[in-house]
């Protein structure tokens, strides 16, 4: 019924046709459903810090730029200058979180049966898509990571 479609064809459809700000959120979300992390992580911080990033409600530059009508091009990092603070960035290459990141892929190698793709970018969405046996470590690795930057930024 094209007057009712299904709540998976209406979200898909969406996203794909979705201005930058859900990009990231329609790479890893693809059914209109609770996500399982939300009852699966018991400590509520790591929980808001995953549920922020997934969804662009957080405070990196991509996202604040946005808001100031900064060019997205110029939207660095505070703490490395080294690229666009994007998703990606925060949680694959800025090395001001190499040890937090070593951390998280340390968990997931050693306390999970999970098997990361070889790419960054493959991996990106595994770990944002957060399957259930990653939930806690990806969490817990964006809030202490979060915490690190407003460190750095307020200091």
């Amino acid at each position: 019924d094209p007057f009712n479609p299904e709540p998976d064809l209406l979200f898909c459809n969406i996203a794909e046709h979705s201005t930058s700000k859900l990009q990231t959120h329609s790479k890893i979300k693809k059914h209109f459903s609770m996500e399982e992390y939300l009852t699966s992580i018991h400590n509520k911080s790591f929980t808001i810090s995953l549920t922020k990033l997934r969804i662009s409600a957080h405070c990196l530059q991509i996202e604040k730029g946005r808001h100031q009508n900064t060019p997205a091009t110029q939207r660095l990092c505070p703490t490395c200058n080294q690229n666009v603070e994007d998703e990606f960035h925060f949680v694959m290459t800025c090395p001001t979180y190499s040890k937090e990141r070593d951390m998280l892929l340390q968990n997931i190698n050693t306390k999970t049966n999970l098997i990361l793709p070889d790419t960054q970018l493959d991996m990106f969405h595994v770990l944002l898509s957060c399957p259930t046996s990653i939930s806690v470590y990806m969490g817990q690795f964006l809030h202490s990571s979060l915490y690190k930057r407003d460190q750095i930024i307020n200091t």
